[in-house]
């Protein structure tokens, strides 16, 4: 009987892997934040316009998440 798993969750990252998904969820943040202020700025629907504000607000200023 074998106990080596298969599952990839439970293996360790090496550093390169964790560089990359950091990259990624930095890219993605910018995405997001950039994709709100767009409909900030050119939605006409007011309620739209607030909520997106409101998201941008609770993610918080982007220098200290990218860091």
């Amino acid at each position: 009987m074998s106990y080596s798993t298969p599952y990839a969750w439970m293996k360790p990252r090496d550093a390169a892997r964790i560089a990359q998904e950091k990259q990624e969820r930095e890219s993605i943040m910018r995405l997001c934040v950039d994709t709100l202020y767009e409909v900030i700025l050119k939605c006409d629907d007011p309620a739209v316009r607030w909520e997106a504000a409101r998201l941008l607000q609770q993610i918080g200023p982007l220098k200290e998440r990218l860091q």
